[in-house]
């Protein structure tokens, strides 16, 4: 768009009601429509919650400079002829989600406040920073093995493998039932026959496949890590109550938290590290990428919005 059609628009636009194709602002060769700032605008808001004055002029500017980043990083991609095709894209979204079950998903959406679609587009900008990293290689300095082992006597506690329990478990939705299922479970205490009844009977994701469940200590609510770490192994628990139903377990195993010493995570650090730097780089060159941009904003349109 030519910088005297966006000013015609602009003119148009504070004289009559803003339609969705109006640009509410020009970011080099890229237009952003008022379309795009109300999609973005709903995604971000809280749901069901009325905005002050205040806190509706903050979401505005998230908003305008969420779209004014986006636009920066996809039209510098353009010029270094950087594309991000649907197939390789889609790969890519299948790889990340494939790493969680689907309500662990859904609910780090809800943690974020946003939607799967919302999710998809930061994840198309973090995809196509990638690349620009890939094109413009910079020289990031290597980690040093000082600078490794500091990390490590910092942070001894991100090296720690915390207590694990491996148990078979049977949940459901009703007391009765699960205080009937234990007790044919106190008649014939044997793993095949608890796999039986857990896919009969169970409502947890495990049952269908062996019903067993691997999980870390201070992961789950009180009262299942309680039973867990303390169950006589191949013992039937009680039937214990949570929020997510009636419980039966048969622990089978118990592993001991474990402390890895330095040469068991030193790639894992030095792998971090450059990460770091990478991020850096990467947030430095989008504040370049910002500040040398062409933005104009149409502010007398903005302010109808």
């Amino acid at each position: 768009m030519s910088r005297l059609l966006f000013i015609f628009l602009f003119l148009i636009s504070c004289s009559s009601p803003p339609s969705s194709d109006d640009p509410i602002a020009r970011v080099n060769d890229k237009s952003i429509s008022v379309r795009d700032y109300l999609n973005l605008y709903e995604n971000l808001k809280p749901k069901d919650i009325s905005l002050s004055g205040a806190e509706k002029q903050r979401m505005r500017n998230l908003v305008l400079q969420t779209l004014v980043r986006r636009a920066v990083i996809v039209t510098n991609a353009k010029s270094l002829g950087i594309t991000l095709n649907d197939k390789d894209f889609v790969n890519e979204i299948d790889k990340i989600k494939s790493g969680y079950p689907d309500q662990i998903f859904q609910e780090m959406l809800l943690e974020g406040m946003i939607d799967e679609n919302e999710w998809q587009e930061q994840m198309r900008q973090n995809l196509l920073m990638e690349k620009i990293f890939e094109v413009k290689k910079p020289k990031l300095p290597a980690p040093s093995l000082q600078e490794a082992l500091s990390f490590y006597e910092k942070n001894t506690p991100l090296f720690q493998i915390p207590e694990e329990a491996v148990a078979l478990q049977i949940v459901t939705g009703d007391a009765e039932l699960a205080n009937e299922i234990r007790s044919q479970l106190l008649k014939k205490n044997t793993t095949s026959h608890f796999k039986a009844l857990a896919k009969k009977h169970s409502l947890g994701p495990e049952a269908q496949d062996d019903a067993r469940i691997q999980i870390q200590k201070d992961m789950m609510p009180a009262e299942i890590d309680k039973i867990l770490f303390s169950l006589e192994i191949g013992k039937i628990s009680p039937v214990i109550e949570s929020p997510y139903g009636f419980h039966i377990f048969r622990v089978l195993s118990r592993q001991s938290a474990v402390n890895l010493d330095f040469k068991q995570v030193r790639q894992q650090i030095f792998e971090k590290l450059y990460e770091d730097r990478k991020k850096a780089w990467l947030d430095k060159f989008e504040e370049e990428l910002i500040r040398s941009a062409d933005i104009q904003y149409n502010r007398g349109l903005i302010e109808k919005l």
